[in-house]
């Protein structure tokens, strides 16, 4: 190991020592000759005529008047100047070719990817700026992070070979050059007889001298275009808002700022004045395009970016408002029935099986219950000329049948447990209530399950955080009714209470309010 270490040691003194000679070398300063050629640190060809010291006396270009004196310290010698060139040169070319480290490629929407799990599909949309919508069919779609997808090859890209005519971006003042070889995906291409007059490039950065024509002529114009632009966007600064609002029924890629549940005739009476007043400014720039700039993101999904389309959108004027009153619509549909699948999810996990009167008229009168339930939305979607989407209502389908098959799985099971006591006054009053409640319902049986009376203090607020409390207002007692009502395939167990209010030195007569939650069982 002591070998070793003292060899290590032994090395390094002397590349040091060649270091530090190789330092030395480099700043001996350079002796002169008269009648030498050399370049001045001012960029001049000057020529030594004498020498006195550590200076000379030279003349400069073809005028042999202009004579200067210079040190030493600011002369090159021809040789050492031509070789820092050369080494200046090298340099440059070695960054110019050297390829580039990978960096993210840039998508756009309809772009034809490959994403991580080997599918293809195309670029519907953008969220965040890191993520894509990918559509594989037309209704399967998926997100997945920019980060990990991969264009797909472009079978529109022509192929190149060696000896092509090509231009690549990096090229001298945009001019073409050919293909002297290929490095993997990149491609050399000499643009001279010169050593360093080439470039490397990838393949997929390269065009034909056509492609590159047509490019600059697509920029020249784009950049023709921008006082045209700017003055479009003076003219219509009001129109912003909706044209915001609106721009997702135009064209889904755009971000959707606003989703409306409003079925006013005079607010879309409003929207098509404005947009027929947004056209009218459109139709002096009939020439107008959007920007090359706003095709990629972040701007491919922001409408503001896009002028030519608020022209196409304030065209289409009548779709896109319709499009919006049916998307808010839908919007606003499928969220009320969310609300009742929730509420079946509740009744199926309920382990004793309770099923309130809404889940019922659902389940057993659906015409009934979409004539309570979904009216309004339906006179929403009949003022737009269209009936409501019958996919809304099919997550709702799916959790219906559950439910059902649950109810009779387990209502033959369960039956009738009489309660312990009795009070027939009171059960008489509870079967009169089911029976004005829902004409028609048979009741089996009645028992109380509280044997006593429960007193029960008022409480009502009076304003400025103060409540007026009333000691024993009322009380009550509750009771268990088998019933069965109509439309229903088993009996129910229901809950009800009956309560008297405090009458002078008494309590008043006895009301009885039923429950509206019952759990199937069977028949007796």
């Amino acid at each position: 190991m002591k070998n070793r270490i003292l060899i290590g040691r032994t090395f390094m003194s002397a590349a040091l020592l060649v270091f530090a000679l190789a330092i030395a070398a480099a700043a001996q300063p350079e002796n002169f000759r008269v009648g030498e050629t050399v370049e001045t640190n001012d960029g001049r060809v000057c020529k030594i005529l004498s020498i006195t010291g550590r200076s000379a006396k030279v003349a400069c270009g073809a005028n042999r008047s202009d004579v200067r004196i210079y040190s030493f310290e600011s002369m090159t010698s021809e040789a050492a100047a031509a070789a820092k060139r050369e080494q200046q040169e090298r340099q440059r070319q070695n960054a110019l070719n050297t390829p580039p480290r990978p960096t993210m490629i840039t998508f756009k929407t309809g772009d034809t990817v490959q994403t991580p799990d080997g599918r293809t599909g195309k670029i519907e949309s953008f969220k965040n700026n890191e993520m894509a919508k990918v559509q594989f069919a037309p209704n399967e779609t998926n997100y997945f992070m920019l980060r990990d997808l991969k264009l797909a090859g472009n079978s529109a890209k022509p192929t190149f070979k060696t000896g092509d005519t090509v231009v690549s971006p990096k090229s001298p003042n945009g001019a073409p050059g050919r293909i002297e070889s290929f490095l993997g995906s990149f491609a050399k291409i000499r643009f001279g007889s010169g050593k360093y007059d080439f470039v490397n490039d990838l393949l997929e950065n390269l065009m034909t001298p056509q492609e590159a024509a047509a490019q600059r002529e697509f920029e020249r114009q784009d950049e023709a275009q921008k006082p045209l632009r700017a003055q479009f966007e003076d003219e219509t600064r009001q129109f912003l808002t909706l044209v915001r609002n609106l721009a997702h029924a135009y064209n889904p890629k755009y971000s959707q700022r606003e989703i409306t549940s409003d079925d006013r005739p005079a607010t879309f009476e409003r929207w098509r004045k404005e947009l027929e007043a947004l056209a009218a400014v459109c139709q002096k720039y009939p020439n107008m395009t959007n920007p090359a700039f706003a095709s990629k993101p972040p701007y491919d999904t922001a409408i503001d970016k896009h002028p030519a389309d608020w022209c196409k959108l304030a065209e289409q004027r009548t779709a896109v408002i319709t499009k919006t009153r049916l998307t808010g619509y839908d919007f606003y549909a499928a969220a009320e029935v969310e609300s009742f699948v929730r509420y079946i999810d509740e009744a199926i996990a309920n382990p004793e099986g309770s099923v309130n009167d809404e889940m019922q008229m659902l389940l057993f009168e659906r015409a009934a219950w979409e004539q309570k339930h979904l009216q309004t939305t339906s006179k929403r979607y009949a003022g737009a000329g269209v009936k409501m989407p019958p996919e809304i209502i099919k997550p709702l389908d799916a959790k219906v049948a559950e439910l059902k098959a649950k109810i009779e799985k387990e209502a033959p099971t369960r039956s009738w447990t009489q309660p312990n006591f009795k009070d027939a006054a009171l059960e008489a009053s509870a079967r009169s209530r089911y029976a004005a409640n829902v004409p028609g319902t048979k009741v089996f049986k009645t028992g109380m399950t509280y044997t006593t009376w429960v007193a029960r203090d008022d409480k009502s607020y009076i304003g400025d955080g103060i409540y007026r409390i009333t000691p024993g207002a009322y009380r009550f007692k509750l009771g268990l009714a088998l019933i069965q009502i109509p439309n229903r395939p088993f009996c129910q167990i229901r809950d009800f209470q009956v309560t008297q209010h405090r009458a002078g030195a008494g309590y008043g007569a006895a009301k009885a309010s039923v429950g509206s939650t019952g759990i199937f069982v069977k028949c007796p």
